[in-house]
C-alpha cells in the first residue's frame, strides 16, 4: 500500500527530492505532476504528492530528514 510522504508545490524542490530518495533506492510515485503543470503559475492550488511503499516510508523519511527537507510546502 503506498503512503503520501509529502505534499510539495515548488517543481525544482521536487527534482531534488526525487535525486535523495533515487540515491537511497527508494521507489516512489508523484501524484498530481500534470494537472499542476497544466495550471501553471497557480500551483499552489494543487500540491504534488510525492508517495512512496508503506515498507519504504520509515527510510524515505529519514533520508528527507537528514537532507533537512521533510516537511510540505
Amino acid at each position: 500500500m503506498m503512503k503520501q510522504l509529502l505534499s510539495i508545490t515548488d517543481p525544482v524542490r521536487l527534482t531534488y527530492l526525487e535525486a535523495l530518495l533515487k540515491g537511497a533506492g527508494i521507489a516512489f510515485v508523484v501524484h498530481d505532476r500534470n494537472i499542476s503543470d497544466l495550471m501553471a503559475g497557480s500551483n499552489t492550488l494543487f500540491p504534488m504528492r510525492i508517495m512512496v511503499s508503506g515498507d519504504d516510508a520509515n527510510q524515505a523519511k529519514r533520508v528527507l530528514t537528514e537532507a533537512g527537507q521533510y516537511y510540505d510546502d
